[in-house]
């Protein structure tokens, strides 16, 4: 009687949107050398080895079948759960008298709550670690937001905020018109 390999294909992992993790499969028993098949092979970096790198586009269940040099074979399957990406709206680029103050107005949708709020660079700004501060316009500024949800997902965007700066008075003087005497 001959023993079967023994397989784990690991534990069940998560990852981020645009991610990889790299699958942490063992084997024992049986007779060595093994033969590795991952099932589907999409979004593996190999079908083909113990510890692949695994890059799916949605969750994906992965089923590892293993050979044995006795041509026993075993199987086990991992589960790769993929987790959206926050999609961040820093607000539209727009124009403010120099020296002027506006609040920002973001927005965040996918990805899961609770985010973590950055913006960058946070110099003018009231409090660079929430989703709506105000600045302080001195000048023309590209702010960058970055929002990382709870399962540290990342989402990016930016603002442009344009100075518009204070007209200068024109005076001209006209010497024919000039004050006459009392």
């Amino acid at each position: 009687i001959l023993d079967l390999p023994n397989v784990d294909a690991g534990t069940n992992q998560e990852m981020c949107f645009g991610d990889s993790v790299v699958l942490d499969a063992t084997v024992s028993s049986g007779n060595p050398a093994y033969t590795y098949f991952w099932s589907p092979s999409s979004g593996l970096s190999s079908p083909s080895i113990l510890n692949p790198g695994a890059s799916p586009a949605s969750n994906q269940t992965y089923t590892l079948t293993v050979v044995d040099n006795s041509g026993c074979n075993s199987s086990d399957a991992v589960l790769v759960t993929v987790n959206p990406l926050p999609i961040v709206d820093a607000g539209n680029d727009t124009s403010i008298c120099i020296n002027g103050l506006l609040q920002l107005n973001a927005a965040v949708s996918s990805g899961s709550m609770p985010y973590t709020y950055s913006w960058s660079p946070a110099s003018g700004l009231s409090d660079s670690s929430i989703i709506d501060p105000f600045i302080l316009v001195t000048g023309t500024v590209s702010l960058e937001l970055s929002v990382v949800d709870v399962n540290n997902c990342i989402g990016i965007d930016s603002v442009l905020i344009s100075d518009i700066s204070l007209p200068l008075p024109a005076f001209t003087m006209d010497t024919d018109t000039g004050c006459s005497p009392l």
